[in-house]
């Protein structure tokens, strides 16, 4: 351990220094060797015991720590020292991360096969998957939401955002947690779907599988009810093969995004009795139409393609309220499957749905914040929550590492329906005739991200998931008895 974090010291003094890229490969060479000596010290390839090992939520907090109430966001210490009633345990939350990978597989794992350039994997008694690394990927068209694996030089050569997170979560996990070489295999991007490529072929190229059948990390999942989760968490003791669907396992990814505005909110925040009347939304026109959708796309109407997107519709028809201030920032160029213009008629007036950027401090000054989910969760959700403002938003159909699927409705958040014509409007007016209601939902959405970030046992209780996560992950698989299945990398891919 002493090795390899001063491996990550000198990979900071390198990079900050801007040396050649001798000084690089030396680096690349020490996290080899470190990932080396991992590997040797692990017993075999088989995975640990699934036998629930317990957690801790108490942390011991000193009289010192507990005094500094207020630096975490709570007004009281009791408030503080309360957060074990109202806030998911430890296990609780690696259920709800895992959701059907929780248990141990009833019968055979997923096999896998390392090769000179990428993965194999076969499903238990189904298809032979190819997985690359990030930078051994082929160049195909949406490869950045395919499925990749992870090892030490795609994880610190990896430029983008996603990589900093694995750098800074997993890779330590990984160094406290033995796992020999169960292969780590995660997806980028916001697509809710594990997309992977399958070796067997579809007139020549390869076919891109959807929900293969092994776990996979990624940011989000599709959001489950209380039931579903405790279906796939508590309803055997093994997992059946046979179980679907089959979801990602969530990790904390793209924080600087999703959490890096949550410290500056008490410097620009004001009291509720100070903030304006009114709502706010302001985000860019984004979104998924179900596929079903898009294949009738053509054939809708400009009206009827942007009532199924929130983003579009809340700015349309609530154009001219005086209790809800709505409108887009931007039309991303890249999204051709949308079709929307940035006006459009609607009860026989042309309707501008782009307005001015608010800034966070402006934002900050209504009493109302409208979060609509875009591709995925809404990122902004998690200051919106922590602010002094009511948080306004549907029921999350998307879940990521702040357990969205957890919020409860008239608790954490008001809850609306985007459907409608009429019920933001109502739904403001409520808040507005209801502060004293509104005040304590508001402060209940405070003290969930205060619990999940801020508290002084958050950061130990995250190090804890980390390794509970990866060492359930890897009871999936085993090396493989016999060579797998493979193929010689084609450039496109056929979308089942």
């Amino acid at each position: 351990m002493k090795r390899f974090w001063t491996c990550c010291f000198l990979f900071v003094v390198l990079y900050a220094t801007n040396e050649n890229r001798q000084n690089i490969s030396l680096y690349r060479d020490l996290v080899d060797s470190v990932s080396s000596e991992r590997k040797a010290s692990s017993p075999s390839h088989e995975p640990p015991s699934s036998e629930y090992q317990g957690f801790s939520q108490d942390f011991g907090l000193d009289e010192e720590i507990e005094s500094r109430y207020e630096e975490f966001g709570y007004r009281s210490r009791q408030e503080m020292l309360d957060r074990h009633k109202r806030f998911p345990s430890v296990d609780e939350r690696v259920k709800l991360y895992m959701s059907n990978w929780y248990l141990p597989p009833c019968k055979e794992r997923v096999e896998y096969e390392y090769t000179a350039r990428e993965l194999l994997l076969q499903e238990v008694g189904r298809r032979t998957y190819q997985i690359d690394s990030f930078f051994n990927g082929e160049k195909i068209e949406g490869a950045f939401d395919n499925v990749h694996f992870m090892d030490p030089k795609t994880m610190f050569d990896c430029p983008h955002r996603y990589c900093t997170d694995t750098v800074q979560y997993l890779w330590p996990a990984l160094n406290r947690t033995d796992i020999g070489e169960t292969p780590i295999l995660y997806q980028f991007g916001d697509d809710n779907r594990t997309r992977g490529v399958r070796v067997d072929l579809h007139h020549g190229i390869p076919k891109l599988g959807l929900q293969p059948h092994f776990p996979v990390i990624k940011k989000i999942r599709s959001s489950l009810t209380k039931d579903q989760l405790n279906q796939f968490t508590s309803s055997s003791q093994c997992l059946e093969s046979d179980e679907n669907p089959w979801h990602p396992i969530i990790f904390k990814l793209k924080t600087k995004r999703h959490y890096g505005r949550i410290s500056s909110v008490p410097d620009f925040d004001i009291a509720w009795e100070e903030k304006k009347d009114t709502a706010i939304f302001r985000g860019a026109m984004n979104g998924k139409y179900s596929k079903d959708i898009e294949l009738q796309i053509p054939n809708m109407t400009v009206l009827e393609r942007c009532s199924l997107l929130p983003r579009c519709w809340v700015p349309l028809v609530y154009n001219n309220s005086t209790l809800v201030d709505s409108k887009l920032t931007r039309f991303p160029k890249y999204d051709k499957a949308r079709m929307l213009p940035d006006t459009i008629e609607y009860n026989g007036n042309m309707v501008e749905l782009n307005g001015e950027e608010k800034s966070f401090e402006e934002l900050l000054q209504y009493k109302g914040l409208v979060m609509l989910e875009g591709n995925d969760v809404s990122s902004g959700l998690k200051w919106a929550l922590y602010s002094n403002s009511v948080v306004l938003i549907p029921t999350p159909t998307s879940t990521s590492w702040a357990m969205e699927e957890s919020l409860e409705p008239w608790v954490h958040y008001v809850p609306i329906d985007t459907s409608s014509t009429t019920d933001l409007d109502e739904k403001m007016q409520w808040v507005l005739d209801h502060p004293k209601e509104a005040t304590t939902i508001a402060r209940n959405g405070k003290l969930w991200i205060a619990d999940l970030v801020l508290h002084p046992s958050a950061e130990k209780e995250e190090e804890q998931i980390f390794e509970e996560i990866l060492r359930r992950y890897a009871q999936h698989f085993q090396l493989a008895k016999s060579p797998l299945p493979r193929r010689e990398p084609i450039g496109t891919i056929n979308q089942e």
